[in-house]
C-alpha cells in the first residue's frame, strides 16, 4: 500500500501540466497504480479476481486522493483482508486448517464460491466508499481532491 501511494503521488506530479487539469492527473495516476497492481497478481488466472483487484485498488486510490494519507487505505485494506480471512474464511488461507468464525462460503472446489468472494468483496468495498464519501462530507463540508499530491515534495537548492 506504502508503494501504491508513492507510485499515486509521482505519477500525479508527472502529470500535472500548466493547464492545471486535477482531475485527469490524479485519476490517470490511480488508475495506472490500479493496473500495476492487476500487473502484481497476474499468478491468480481468475479474470474476476483480477477485476476485484483493479476496482479495490482504485478505489484506495482515491482514498488516498480525497485525504492526502495513505492510513485510510490500508486501514480499509486490512480490515477486509482480517475479515475475509479470520472472520468468514475467504481468504487464501479459507482451509480448516486454519480457524474462522463463521465458514459460510466456504467451497474451495467451487469457482462459483469464490466469484461470489469476489463479489461481496467488491460490494463491500463500495460500502466502504459510500461511508467514507458521507464521512469527508460531513468532516470538511465538501468531498475534493488533494491538490498537493501534485506539487513536487522535493525542491532544488
Amino acid at each position: 500500500m506504502l508503494f501504491r501511494s508513492y507510485q499515486v503521488r509521482n505519477l500525479a506530479e508527472g502529470f500535472t501540466n500548466s493547464k492545471g487539469r486535477l482531475f485527469i492527473s490524479l485519476a490517470s495516476a490511480v488508475l495506472i497504480a490500479a493496473l500495476y497492481s492487476v500487473v502484481m497478481h497476474l499468478a491468480n488466472p481468475n479474470p474476476y479476481f483480477l477485476t476485484y483487484v483493479f476496482i479495490t485498488t482504485t478505489i484506495y486510490g482515491f482514498f488516498y486522493l480525497w485525504t492526502g494519507r495513505s492510513g485510510l487505505a490500508m486501514g480499509m485494506h486490512f480490515a477486509w483482508d482480517f475479515a475475509a480471512s479470520c472472520i468468514f474464511s475467504l481468504g487464501s488461507m479459507a482451509t480448516p486448517e486454519y480457524p474462522a468464525f463463521f465458514y459460510v462460503l466456504y467451497r474451495p472446489s467451487t469457482a462459483a464460491a469464490l466469484n461470489k468472494a469476489i463479489f461481496l468483496g467488491v460490494a463491500g468495498k463500495l460500502a466502504g466508499l459510500l461511508v467514507v464519501l458521507l464521512w469527508l462530507k460531513l468532516r470538511d463540508g465538501k468531498i475534493k481532491l488533494n491538490p498537493a499530491l501534485t506539487q513536487p515534495t522535493l525542491k532544488e537548492r
